[in-house]
């Protein structure tokens, strides 16, 4: 699955998949420098272990950390279909 985001401006991002319960599933992205504007998370439907995880609901949650110490996190659901 996809999941693209706005970014306003530039910013630290860190991605992580979690499952409804709240634990993670996998990493995504960690200090990945992001751009202005449109930018995508991919992911593959794999756990940390490299395993296809079951079909189901998941939350992306996406933290974003400006130059000046603000830090700001959203959550976006995505669905798992097999």
């Amino acid at each position: 699955p996809r999941r693209p985001y706005r970014q306003r401006p530039a910013a630290a991002v860190d991605a992580t998949i979690v499952n409804v319960a709240g634990r993670p599933v996998r990493q995504l992205v960690a200090a990945q420098q992001a751009q202005a504007g449109v930018n995508r998370l991919h992911w593959d439907g794999r756990g940390t272990s490299g395993t296809r995880v079951p079909a189901g609901r998941y939350i992306v949650r996406l933290t974003a950390r400006l130059e000046d110490g603000q830090q700001v996190t959203r959550i976006a659901p995505m669905s798992v279909r097999r």
